[in-house]
């Protein structure tokens, strides 16, 4: 696998973005129909999206990767209330051949800088059950694990987490609570 660079998406990428998404949402027959059709549409949602992120590789400039970028009180942000963060990211996934490379990181690295540069002072994160993978890349990169903020989407339970951009970010936001004994419906407690 060439070296890749992170670059902010343009509509040319929106094929590839597609494919990449379908490949990766496809892996997982837990995910919802409506999720895997809405997730593998761009123009659905690219509107929406703060920024949207593009892995590259350098030497053919083939789009490997993807995430996007949401920050507080655009479309496609999701923070349980009250808020626990005020920026997050979303569909993030790399094309097949180049996992296990670290292009996912560079991904998460570049909304993580992207919401400092922003203001943010807290990304958080809803990752399904089933994609343990994401989790310990997560895990790696510093992320809190958050069982107060788990929530049961359609396609199963979520888990949350969060990374604080600022060393003041826990002043504003509330203290992680006790986990619920049950995780409460994402559309009784997502704000978007």
């Amino acid at each position: 696998m060439p070296e890749v660079h992170v670059r902010t998406a343009s509509p040319p990428d929106h094929d590839a973005i597609a494919e990449i998404l379908a490949e990766a949402y496809g892996s997982f027959a837990e995910t919802a129909p409506h999720y895997h059709a809405w997730a593998t549409t761009p123009k659905l949602w690219v509107e929406d999206a703060s920024e949207v992120f593009v892995a590259v590789a350098d030497d053919t400039e083939e789009v490997v990767g993807v995430v996007v970028l949401a920050m507080a009180d655009t479309p496609l942000h999701e923070s349980a209330e009250p808020p626990s963060n005020d920026a997050g990211f979303r569909l993030l996934a790399v094309a097949p051949h180049a996992r296990g490379r670290g292009v996912a990181r560079l991904l998460v690295e570049a909304c993580l800088d992207a919401a400092r540069h922003a203001g943010a002072r807290r990304v958080g994160i809803f990752t399904m059950d089933f994609m343990d993978t994401a989790q310990r890349l997560y895990e790696r990169m510093g992320f809190e694990r958050r069982p107060d903020l788990d929530l049961l989407f359609p396609a199963g339970p979520g888990h949350g987490f969060t990374y604080d951009l600022t060393a003041d970010a826990a002043d504003h936001f509330p203290p992680p609570g006790p986990a619920a004994d049950e995780p409460p419906w994402y559309g009784d407690v997502l704000r978007d």
